[in-house]
């Protein structure tokens, strides 16, 4: 529950589910919702909540790593973008 990215209909199986899970570069865990064939992709700061009617996972603690460290890395990226100074004949109002 909660931390949703996006859902998807159609989905055959939690592990199609998990695999559309592992290929989005935002996604750290899933719910697959048997009776309506939907997948939840979730973000981080999610909560597993126990349902006979769903199934839930998370990608790979290697994979979760690497995406965190890829947004730490942009995160990093914007705030050198705001500390440069603006190039000679700039024009702020």
């Amino acid at each position: 529950q909660g931390a949703d990215i996006e859902s998807r209909y159609g989905v055959e199986s939690a592990s199609d589910c998990s695999q559309q899970c592992e290929a989005h570069a935002a996604c750290f865990a899933f719910t697959y919702v048997k009776s309506e064939r939907a997948c939840w992709l979730k973000a981080e700061g999610y909560v597993s909540k126990s349902n006979p009617n769903t199934i839930s996972g998370a990608i790979n603690a290697s994979l979760a790593a690497t995406r965190r460290l890829n947004v730490w890395n942009a995160s990093d990226e914007v705030d050198e973008m705001y500390e440069e100074e603006p190039a000679e004949g700039d024009e702020f109002d």
